[in-house]
């Protein structure tokens, strides 16, 4: 009942037909194995469709850390994330049965280095590594398949030394 009235109030106070959001391309690296890079998908609350942690942004906060806070809330991640975006994809976000908006989601990598057993979500969302090619394969969103399937060499050219953000 809660999230019906926060949705609610939120849809009274979305005033243009694209609203943006925020999210985690969470991958960690897996020396050794036939795909040593994988891509940690979350399943949507309501839909089940296969995801990537994502949602609104915050006042005072930047894009980054909108991010950081949204992979750890969604999937319980912990990591490395990269200020500047690596791509954009869009979709219908389902407001009500008889609403919808086109949302642009700015998407930031997050290299995961640790996945807390408890977070807010954890009875809600089912998490899952895949490589990229299955991951690309599960999820709907056509530039969303295009940016996983580049993540291999995304990770690659930013896994050098680096502080928590880059």
């Amino acid at each position: 009942m809660l999230n019906e009235k926060k949705k609610r109030r939120r849809c009274a106070q979305r005033s243009s037909p694209t609203d943006k959001q925020y999210a985690a391309l969470c991958f960690r690296l897996v020396p050794g194995w036939e795909e040593p890079v994988q891509v940690l998908l979350i399943t949507s609350r309501n839909s089940g469709r296969w995801i990537i942690p994502k949602g609104w942004g915050f006042a005072k906060k930047k894009p980054h850390e909108v991010v950081q806070r949204e992979a750890w809330h969604e999937a319980g991640v912990r990591g490395r994330v990269r200020k500047k975006p690596c791509g954009y994809y869009t979709y219908k976000k389902k407001l009500s049965e008889e609403e919808s908006v086109l949302t642009v989601v700015q998407v930031h990598l997050l290299n995961v280095l640790e996945l807390d057993s408890e977070f807010p979500q954890k009875d809600e969302r089912e998490l899952r590594w895949f490589s990229p090619g299955a991951a690309a394969a599960v999820v709907h969103e056509p530039d969303l398949k295009c940016l996983i399937s580049s993540v291999r060499e995304l990770a690659n050219h930013f896994m050098c030394p680096k502080p928590d953000t880059w």
